[in-house]
């Protein structure tokens, strides 16, 4: 609808579940901005909000010398090595990074 000099779409969506669940929702969608002229294609590419794709942990390192893992209790605090520097292991939210510090002790906390 631009060569009207309004940027509109349509929408429909449906959803379908189990026990009879059934949706059907449609609409409209007006876009503003400064270039009216831009499609709606253009403004989906650009002006969407950004991604939040997780992003996968790197292993830190000292020198040339890679970190040793961290050795956890129970209670995923840190035992070994003592100060900290080492790499949580998988099975935590910093799986390949370094622990945190909290409450006195190194931590690699769990899922």
């Amino acid at each position: 609808m631009r060569d009207y000099g309004s940027p509109i779409s349509l929408f429909v969506k449906s959803d379908f579940g189990k026990e009879e669940f059934n949706r059907i929702t449609g609409g409209l969608k007006f876009y503003f901005g400064a270039n009216a002229q831009k499609s709606l294609i253009e403004r989906h590419r650009t002006e969407d909000p950004e991604n939040y794709t997780p992003m996968f942990p790197t292993v830190r390192t000292t020198g040339s010398a890679a970190l040793p893992q961290c050795s956890l209790d129970p209670d995923f605090v840190v035992t070994s090595p003592a100060n900290g520097q080492c790499i949580c292991p998988a099975g935590t939210v910093q799986a390949g990074g370094g622990p945190v510090f909290k409450t006195g002790q190194y931590h690699c906390e769990k899922l």
